[in-house]
């Protein structure tokens, strides 16, 4: 090494002095004289010092030769800051030398290694996905309001419902008008109307039995309900292929994707057809109504859907898995919303969501966490 190198050139220089004369003048001011005697162990014990320790071995040869050249102007001259503190006990004088004079310090074959390997793994970095999961706001943290109104009570809930649907959906109402005249102008018959209303109103007591046994659980749930939007990023220089998001949420409440939540909101059945004339027939067969088995179109707690190309299974421990086959580098996709709903008010409260990624060419999974906070 140049250490190894520089020291092999200081004693060829040695060498050559010794060859040629001792001591070497190398100007008016300048000469080199080599000292071959070594201190007495007398020295040592005079100024305290320790034989063994190399540092007091060039102090003591620096005194013996002060005591026999009272009249020289003797330096220590090293970049150690040991034995320069330790001449200033002896007051000899000192000389420091500077940084630049230094060689610089040499990589052993294990840490040129190292920087190898390092290098290399910055580069294989920097042509790799960097994926990253937030909110739609681009944070890791949003924040939700809880509502302020007042869950309306199954009686009050279907109480406005059916007043809505009677209201447009009304009974006919029988006329006063004259029978031959009533004949000749095609309104409605006495019949007709009967028929009609008896059919309108096992509907109103069918609709009545959906809100409540039905449409209700919906309605509270969904006042319940809080939509969480997420975005998956690459910000590397490469694609993500076949990627794989896993978000685990805590208990204490329920979870659909937004559309199958959606989707389970209970849709009334058709009003019977109401006549428009007295010629206007329709078969006495007309499908019959039927309670509440026609409505309940709820969804089971384990689901697997396929949206804008990506597949969201949720499972009934919470847990929600994503799959995107790829996504380019310097690219956001929005991933299918997912719905969260409480049975009571007083179960809300704040919580952090865990998620993992993995992807074909990321080495290591992706970890963090996403936080939901209510106001």
């Amino acid at each position: 090494d140049k250490i190894s190198d520089r020291a092999k050139t200081v004693l060829k220089f040695i060498e050559r002095i010794l060859n040629e004369s001792n001591p070497l003048i190398i100007n008016d001011q300048i000469s080199i004289e080599i000292i071959y005697s070594k201190p007495l162990i007398q020295t040592f014990e005079n100024y305290q010092l320790n034989y063994y320790e190399k540092d007091h071995r060039l102090l003591v040869s620096m005194l013996e030769y002060q005591r026999e050249n009272p009249e020289a102007i003797i330096y220590l001259c090293s970049a150690d800051i040991g034995p320069r503190i330790s001449a200033k006990r002896f007051n000899i004088q000192t000389i420091n030398l500077d940084d630049k004079y230094k060689l610089p310090e040499e990589s052993t074959e294990e840490q040129k290694l190292i920087k190898k390997l390092q290098k290399e793994n910055n580069q294989l970095k920097s042509i790799m996905p960097k994926l990253d999961l937030k909110f739609s706001n681009y944070t890791e943290l949003i924040k939700l309001c809880i509502p302020q109104k007042n869950i309306k009570t199954i009686d009050e809930f279907t109480d406005r419902r059916m007043y809505r649907l009677k209201s447009c959906t009304p009974l006919i109402q029988k006329s006063n008008q004259n029978p031959i005249f009533a004949l000749t102008s095609l309104t409605l018959s006495s019949d007709q109307i009967d028929s009609y209303n008896t059919k309108l109103l096992t509907y109103y007591e069918v609709c009545e039995q959906h809100c409540r046994e039905v449409a209700y659980d919906y309605y509270q749930k969904k006042s319940l309900s809080f939509n969480l939007y997420f975005l998956l990023t690459n910000e590397g220089t490469s694609p993500a292929d076949a990627i794989d998001i896993q978000l685990i949420f805590p208990d204490g409440f329920s979870i659909r994707d937004n559309k199958s939540f959606q989707a389970e909101e209970p849709k009334l059945p058709e009003p019977p057809r109401k006549p428009k004339s007295r010629i206007d027939f329709f078969p006495n067969n007309e499908s019959e109504l039927k309670p509440s088995s026609l409505f309940n179109n709820l969804i089971s707690d384990d689901s697997t859907t396929t949206q804008n190309s990506q597949t969201i299974t949720i499972t009934n421990n919470n847990c929600v898995n994503y799959y995107l086959k790829v996504l380019k580098h310097s690219f956001n996709s929005e991933l299918v919303p997912v719905t969260i709903y409480y049975n009571n008010v007083s179960e809300i409260k704040n919580f952090h969501i865990s998620f993992k990624i993995t992807a074909n060419n990321t080495p290591i999974p992706i970890e963090g966490k996403l936080n939901v906070v209510f106001e």
